[in-house]
């Protein structure tokens, strides 16, 4: 019985999970949750860490979260303040180091965070929530505030590391007369099949987001402005093969696209200029081309 007992803990243990909640914060850090999963999670304002928070008042390294197993194959969690200016504050007292315990509530910086631990089905809520926050509901897509973040995260990666980094920003060819001719049912099944489409050609680490209506923008880490165009020629081929139906036949589209690279730019909005000014050239000569700003 009590072998039983014991098994049926350990199975319990095992599908528990372990959160940090950002309940109060910058608007960009609102809602985001991380789980902890490695022995060793950092958080902080740095490009380095492991949960990365937007609020100036944090410090770049600030907190260190420990997942320990003990002998008796109990878990804990523990906190350690790495020495941060503004300490860290947990249930509203300030603390160097120590065990969280369910619910805890942690304040570092003007960051509150609520510390949970969640089974398998809360586990599941929560993702799923999460997902509705940071993706399209039509096309499944990163919406454009995820995009935002992400774009604002790997360029300073790229500018601190010296690495490649490039951006796709693509438009659908006249979707208007698409919706006028064809219908907005057939138009929302088309941005669905383009979604798709660029999402069977770019890489799993890509990241793409529906930027607007009929435009969608494409994240590319680690890939030179040459690796960008030849995928950008990739994808306009792949969508304009298709054939979308509607109740007054099929129809095909075309696109545009500008691709731009962080070369000459100082900041993260200055890159996204940089390829939105490369797609309305195209778009003002003529359409269904690709326009390339190194």
């Amino acid at each position: 019985m009590e072998e039983r007992d014991d098994l049926k803990t350990k199975r319990m243990e095992k599908s528990l999970g372990y959160f940090l909640i950002v309940l109060k914060g910058t608007e960009r850090d609102f809602g985001r949750e991380f789980c902890i999963e490695k022995e060793k999670v950092i958080i902080g304002r740095g490009i380095d860490v492991d949960f990365q928070i937007w609020d100036s008042k944090v410090s770049r390294n600030h907190l260190a979260i420990y997942l320990i197993t003990t002998e008796s194959g109990e878990k804990k969690v523990i906190y350690e303040d790495l020495m941060s200016t503004n300490g860290t504050y947990v249930n509203d007292r300030f603390s160097q180091r120590g065990e969280l315990k369910n619910g805890d509530r942690i304040r570092i910086g003007d960051t509150f965070l609520k510390f949970e631990v969640m089974d398998e089905l809360e586990q599941e809520f929560s993702k799923r929530l999460y997902r509705m926050a940071v993706t399209d509901s039509l096309t499944g897509l990163y919406n454009k505030e995820y995009f935002y973040d992400e774009l604002r995260r790997q360029f300073h990666i790229a500018m601190r590391y010296g690495r490649e980094l490039s951006l796709i920003m693509l438009d659908i060819d006249n979707f208007k007369q698409v919706n006028d001719t064809y219908g907005h049912i057939a138009g929302d099944e088309a941005l669905k099949s383009v979604a798709y489409a660029i999402l069977e050609t770019v890489r799993f680490q890509d990241i793409v987001s529906r930027f607007g209506g009929d435009e969608f923008c494409i994240l590319l880490p680690e890939t030179s402005i040459s690796g960008a165009r030849f995928l950008g020629y990739r994808i306009k081929r792949t969508i304009e093969r298709l054939s979308l139906p509607s109740d007054k036949g099929s129809f095909q589209l075309t696109v545009s696209m500008g691709v731009a690279s962080t070369k000459g730019v100082l900041n993260f909005i200055d890159f996204l200029k940089k390829v939105d000014e490369a797609l309305l050239e195209v778009k003002k000569s003529g359409r269904s081309r690709i326009n390339v700003k190194d």
